[in-house]
């Protein structure tokens, strides 16, 4: 019985000690944090657990962060539309977040399902925006975070937790879509200096290229016989950009230009 016994605990420990190899706290939370792009996973709002989905609609929430060339920092949020704003770093776990800049218009919005306008509605104006978490004395960056970074096993997990204790859960992998365009389309180089290549379009859609402000700069309809895209009157710095296919955004993310 002893034999048994000792194997059963060794087999326990193990698993244990393997579960803590695979999520351990990141050093240098900041350069972690910045220059990447990260996927909602959950939110945990009132101690209630809501797990994002991807479906037609929305097939990812993102937030996009930029490089630590200075502090504050660019984000963007993507969920059914796409919000611009700063983030103010603070010690190894902290930050302070501003307000957004919506860059879509009322006709560039792309939910339309109840399920997803509601979620959009928490995701920014209960946890991001929470206006009743506004920092009088903060004015410039009115919003104050917690976050934590966990390396697992092959990818990290992000952790944000405001004021109120809701979190939001992210990892810097995409979620798995099956059958959407956004899967396979890309384009290169990126950072880019004159033109930018599309690749796996199947379909007809549009790009968009936004300053950080949300400015629209550039919008040109490409197709799979597109050969290129000519970028060389954008000035040297970070864009977004959209493609959108039948009213829908299928796939965002940040653009440089050198």
């Amino acid at each position: 019985m002893k034999p048994i016994l000792y194997i059963l605990i060794n087999i326990i420990l193990f698993v244990g000690f393997s579960e803590n190899i695979q999520a351990q706290e990141v050093e240098n939370p900041p350069e972690e944090l910045a220059d990447k792009t990260w996927y909602l996973t959950k939110m945990i709002i009132d101690e209630e657990e809501m797990l994002f989905t991807p479906n037609e609609e929305v097939q990812q929430s993102i937030f996009i962060t930029w490089p630590i060339s200075e502090n504050p920092i660019h984000v963007e949020v993507a969920h059914c539309d796409q919000g611009a704003s700063e983030i103010y770093l603070i010690e190894e776990d902290q930050f302070y977040f501003d307000l957004f800049i919506y860059l879509a218009s009322e006709n560039d919005w792309w939910c339309n399902t109840e399920e997803n306008v509601d979620f959009h509605d928490i995701y920014i104006n209960k946890f991001w925006n929470n206006y009743d978490l506004y920092l009088e004395d903060e004015s410039s960056y009115p919003f104050h975070f917690y976050y934590m970074i966990n390396q697992l096993q092959n990818h990290q997990e992000l952790i944000v937790t405001n004021d109120a204790g809701d979190k939001a859960y992210f990892q810097n992998i995409e979620l798995s879509v099956q059958d959407n365009e956004k899967s396979s389309l890309t384009f290169y180089p990126n950072p880019a200096q004159e033109e930018i290549y599309i690749e796996n379009l199947t379909a007809t859609a549009e790009i968009e290229i936004y300053n950080i402000s949300g400015k629209k700069l550039l919008q040109q309809q490409v197709n799979s016989s597109t050969e290129s895209i000519n970028i060389s009157n954008l000035s040297a710095g970070i864009y977004l950009y959209s493609f959108v296919q039948n009213g829908k955004k299928i796939k965002t993310g940040k653009l440089v230009k050198e």
